[in-house]
């Protein structure tokens, strides 16, 4: 005779059993569902549906993972019902750690061969797509309504490259040595197309985080052509080449192509390329990243810029980006001779983080001007290197401005912020959905306060816009009426903020009246113009000072 806990509802029943899963400590709770999955077969096809949402996958742990999913033996079924409940998967490739590299290999990283590496990548991937996308295949021919998998959220996070590895176990600097970007998928591998005869249509969403890995970006954007139904992705990979310009300046055109080659079916991303950041010796001279000189066209920031046109959202965190990324800098002096104008036409949302210099090398920032106000950073003293490796790290760091620590620049550009308000205000007149956009320079020694909602988490100088309408819940103030009451939307008024470190004497700058008339007549009568800037106050404690439409508002 069935219990009472086995005729209730499924629904019921695997509410019960997760909020018990929730009483157990983190590394109890599998063991905990493990032993509820004894009671009956009902209370095991619900434990199971709960443990096997979201997998977490070793490559060593791959034969296990088909004792529980694959389809070899199955007469009963029971393997097929639990890849139906998988969700989420999140693998981690194997290295191979037989493939380390030796103390002399690393004095002679130009010749390293790393084909052993790169193979076993290469191997794991290969199983697991072929291994899932059979999966699929076999769901739909027994399936009456051709449901597959329903498996919807892949992640890859890829091993550290081996010669990091070498490098951390021997205690040297891993960021003042050159270490070659390479593809996880190699050349023979794509020419043979080892990945195109696979096919995972129910992934949308594909997360890959190489940050130690030093993969090539072609790498991401091959895996995601197995993908047809792909609408989201998000990458986080390596550009903290410091000493090989040309190496570093290859991995920003190798982004810039794969970008191209992604899915036209995505339309969400969030891409960190990462780096090193601005010198800390701000005396440094930054080496330009263009291609062809300091003239050049900025590919990278244009890449992102095609790429951004079919996005709805977009997340960008690079260094060395430009105005290119908003407008054609080529044609800006003259918007009536650009043959066709950049179109946004479903973007909403517009995040960019990036540093205080230029792809072209310069900085966004210049010295202080003396006779007024300004923030000031202690230097700390340094100390002679003691020891032969010490002193040549010592010299590298030198080499690429990593030292000494000289923090003076805070005042704007005129040049960079004038190109830059006019760049980004004639891409929001093309993006007729645009709800939010933010382009924050971050720069050393300025800390986001916690002062209050007004301020709050400022680091760095910046530009935002926002639409005038905002979900319920915020905690800033607005307007309300029946008809927004109803559909929970709080009427805000739209707003554009510019941020700025320094006081309005060492800014003296305001945006170009093009930019502002563009604004105006995209938002209308009803824009709020924002100028935040940090002045002196009494004690010598600066506070934040806040001007709308050219009248001071807040202070604190």
């Amino acid at each position: 005779m069935p219990s009472f806990m086995d005729s209730l509802p499924l629904e019921i029943l695997h509410n019960i059993i997760y909020r018990l899963r929730e009483r157990r400590p983190r590394r109890a709770i599998n063991n905990a569902l493990a032993t509820y999955a004894t009671v009956s077969r009902q209370w095991c096809a619900v434990v199971e549906s709960i443990l096997f949402k979201d997998i977490k996958l070793q490559s060593t742990e791959f034969p296990r993972f088909l004792e529980l999913f694959g389809s070899a033996d199955d007469k009963s079924g029971r393997r097929r019902r639990r890849r139906q409940y998988l969700r989420a998967l999140r693998f981690w490739p194997s290295s191979d750690g037989q493939h380390s590299i030796s103390t002399a290999d690393l004095s002679n990283l130009e010749n390293i061969s790393l084909g052993p590496y790169r193979l076993k990548l290469v191997q794991d991937l290969q199983s697991l797509f072929q291994e899932l996308a059979h999966w699929d295949h076999e769901l739909r021919a027994t399936n009456k309504n051709n449901n597959g998998l329903s498996l919807s959220y892949l992640e890859l996070i890829c091993p550290t490259h081996p010669v990091i590895s070498a490098l951390v176990v021997r205690g040297r600097s891993v960021e003042l040595t050159h270490i070659p970007y390479f593809d996880i998928i190699p050349a023979p591998a794509k020419s043979s197309n080892l990945f195109s005869n696979i096919s995972l249509p129910s992934v949308t969403k594909l997360c890959i985080m190489s940050e130690l890995s030093r993969i090539g970006w072609s790498s991401a954007s091959h895996l995601a052509l197995c993908l047809p139904a792909l609408t989201e992705i998000w990458f986080t990979l390596d550009d903290q080449e410091a000493m090989d310009l040309e190496c570093r300046r290859a991995a920003r055109r190798d982004f810039a192509a794969s970008l191209a080659a992604l899915p036209l079916s995505v339309t969400s991303a969030e891409l960190t390329f990462l780096s090193n950041g601005a010198p800390m010796n701000q005396n440094f001279s930054p080496p330009s990243l263009l291609s062809n000189g300091s003239h050049s066209i900025d590919v990278f920031s244009r890449s992102l810029r095609i790429f951004s046109q079919r996005m709805t959202s977009l997340t960008i965190t690079a260094s060395q980006l430009s105005p290119e990324l908003f407008w054609p800098q080529t044609e800006i002096s003259n918007t009536s001779n650009v043959e066709t104008p950049p179109y946004w036409p479903h973007l909403k949302i517009l995040q960019i983080r990036t540093e205080i210099i230029t792809a072209s090398g310069k900085w966004i920032l210049g010295p202080a001007e003396p006779k007024f106000p300004h923030p000031e950073w202690d230097n700390p003293v340094e100390s002679r290197p003691s020891s032969p490796n010490a002193a040549e790290s010592d010299r590298l760091q030198r080499t690429v401005g990593a030292k000494p620590n000289i923090t003076f620049r805070c005042k704007p550009d005129p040049v960079f912020f004038d190109a830059l308000a006019l760049a980004i205000a004639l891409a929001a007149s093309s993006m007729p959905k645009l709800e939010a956009l933010n382009f924050k320079m971050y720069a050393y020694g300025f800390e986001g306060t916690r002062s209050g909602e007004e301020f709050d988490g400022y680091d760095g100088y910046s530009f935002s816009y926002r639409c005038g309408a905002k979900r319920c819940g915020s905690k800033s103030k607005g307007a309300w009426n029946m008809e927004n009451r109803v559909n929970r939307v709080l009427v805000m008024n739209p707003r554009t903020e510019w941020v700025f470190q320094v006081g309005e004497n060492q800014v003296a700058w305001t945006q170009p009246e093009e930019a502002a008339r563009l604004w105006r007549e995209k938002c209308g009568p009803e824009l709020e113009e924002d100028v935040c800037m940090k002045e002196d106050g009494k004690g010598g404690d600066r506070i934040w000072v806040r001007k709308r439409n050219g009248a001071e508002i807040k202070r604190g």
